[in-house]
């Protein structure tokens, strides 16, 4: 498994925010495509490049300059993955079913079944990426975030899934009396 610096790691977490994604879900697509290895080459011909395996109209269309190419780290590529998806019509708080599909189809309405030259398809491949999948369990062990996509606040941008949160919230039943809701993760 590849060996992330905190500036790769910030970088993968910061395209998680921005794109409103599971963090572990986009590093789950990450190791899929590249094992986390920014400068691997791939896909038919070994004609693919990077992180998601920019092809070169892909990495001309982001902007990946080629005299770099074969010295980027994660954390300078992380813009071109955000700025691929986000031009290819991928939603922030879209899923990963989305921006795999993103990836493999080159936007996020492609067809799911449809396979590329290594017999991959986004409905094979996704259940690997959610919770539960074992991509998912390498991101988690790679990039040390939690979930807590489904707290509104996180879908709306509005905290760091990387930093300690707590909420308490005041509601009462239907019979007058309060309840205090206390909504807190730790960070990690």
């Amino acid at each position: 498994m590849a060996n992330l610096t905190p500036a790769d790691k910030e970088a993968v977490l910061q395209t998680a925010r921005n794109l409103r994604m599971d963090p572990n879900e986009l590093g789950a697509l990450i190791l899929q495509e590249s094992g986390f290895r920014p400068n691997v080459w791939g896909g038919g011909g070994n004609n693919y490049y990077g992180l998601i395996q920019f092809g070169g109209p892909e990495r001309k269309e982001v902007g990946l300059d080629p005299k770099k190419i074969g010295s980027y780290t994660v954390a300078e590529q992380m813009p071109h993955v955000e700025r691929f998806l986000k031009g290819r019509g991928f939603k922030p708080g879209m899923g990963v079913k989305e921006a795999y599909a993103t990836v493999l189809g080159g936007n996020p309405y492609a067809d799911i079944y449809a396979k590329d030259i290594n017999e991959t398809s986004v409905s094979s491949a996704t259940p690997r990426m959610v919770p539960g999948g074992d991509l998912y369990k390498q991101s988690q062990r790679l990039l040390g975030a939690t979930n807590p996509k489904g707290t509104e606040a996180f879908n709306q941008g509005l905290i760091d899934p990387t930093q300690p949160y707590s909420k308490t919230t005041t509601t009462t039943t239907a019979d007058g009396i309060p309840i205090n809701i206390n909504i807190s993760f730790d960070g990690t």
